[in-house]
Parts: C-alpha cells; structure tokens; sequence
C-alpha cells in the first residue's frame, strides 16, 4: 500500500482550501457570514513586526507606482484582499502537508478520523480569529458566524481525510526494476 506525503499532502490542500475560499465568499454573499480570508488577514497583518510591515508596504507602494496601477490607495487595497486570499490558501498548503505527513508517520488506515480533528484545529482559531476581528460579517450573530467556520473547515478536514484514504488504496504502480538474471531465465 502506497502512502502518500508532504507534497501530496500540500497539493491537496491547496485543491481544497480554494473551494473553501469560494464557499466562503458565496456564504458572505448569500448569508452576511464572514468571508475568512478578510478577517484573518488584519490579525496576522497586526502580529507582524514593525520593520517587515513597513518594507512590505513601501515594496507594496513602490510596485504600484512602477507598474503605473492607478491611484495607490485603490491598487493597495486590491492588493491586500489578494494576499490575504493567498495567505489562507498558504495555510490550507501548510496544514494538507502537515496532515499527510503526520497520517503518513502515524500508520493509521483511516484517515477520516484525523480530518476531522484537522478541521477542528484549524476551524476553531481561525473562528475566533474571526469573531474578534470581525470585519467582513455582516450578520450580529456571533455563534451563528462562528459555527459556520467551524463546518465549514470540519467539512474541509473530512475531504482531506477521505483523499488520503482515497490515495493509499490505490495501487502501487512503481515499477519494478528488471535485473538481468530474470531475464536470461525468461528467454530460455
């Protein structure tokens, strides 16, 4: 039984934390429920240290107006609603590899299991995240936004579980390396 690893594992969740991002902005639409990556970004953009903040703003402007990308304020602000999309899918990227590592490492057969905890260890901070931030919800239920992200990523973490049970079904189609004894035997 072929057991997939890290970089499987940062492949798959890239390809589930981009529907999840979508899910979330249709939810935002449709419901008022928080858009994630709009309110996690403001609280790492906040535990960054001063100095790289800084650069990462001057680099920012600096682009802006050599790339001639209109008024700053507005090119910044696409910008910062880019990376804070990029930094989820970074951390979906980081947590898929994590995941198949550790099921890869653990021996476990299931992995549903362990999807479902991943959901809750990443669901649940980044529901506070939000419920302390809370910039891009626009209902005045507290619980109501935070159970939704907490689905939401449990939801996430069961996929994650089930690609990597999916994944070490498969077979395993190494090939095998032909020596020349075996051969001479096969032509006679």
């Amino acid at each position: 039984m072929r057991r997939p690893g890290i970089f499987v594992g940062a492949l798959v969740g890239l390809l589930l934390t981009a529907p999840l991002i979508v899910v979330s902005a249709l939810a935002n639409q449709l419901a008022g429920l928080p858009f994630i990556p709009y309110d996690v970004f403001p609280f790492i953009r906040d535990l960054t240290p001063g100095p790289i903040l800084t650069f990462t703003i001057d680099t920012m402007v600096g682009t802006i107006r050599a790339l001639n990308l209109g008024r700053v304020d507005e090119a910044a602000k696409v910008a910062e609603q880019a990376m804070s999309i990029l930094m989820l899918i970074g951390i979906g990227i980081v947590a898929g590899a994590l995941f198949f590592a550790v099921m890869r490492r653990s021996g476990i057969r299931r992995a549903v299991g362990g999807g479902f905890l991943l959901g809750l260890l990443v669901g649940i901070p980044i529901a506070l995240i939000s419920r302390n931030v809370g910039l891009s919800s626009r209902t005045d239920n507290a619980m109501l936004n935070m159970v939704s992200i907490i689905v939401l990523f449990v939801v996430w973490g069961l996929l994650h579980g089930w690609v990597y049970d999916r994944l070490t079904v498969l077979p395993d189609t190494t090939p095998t390396p032909i020596n020349a004894a075996s051969m001479r035997k096969e032509s006679l």
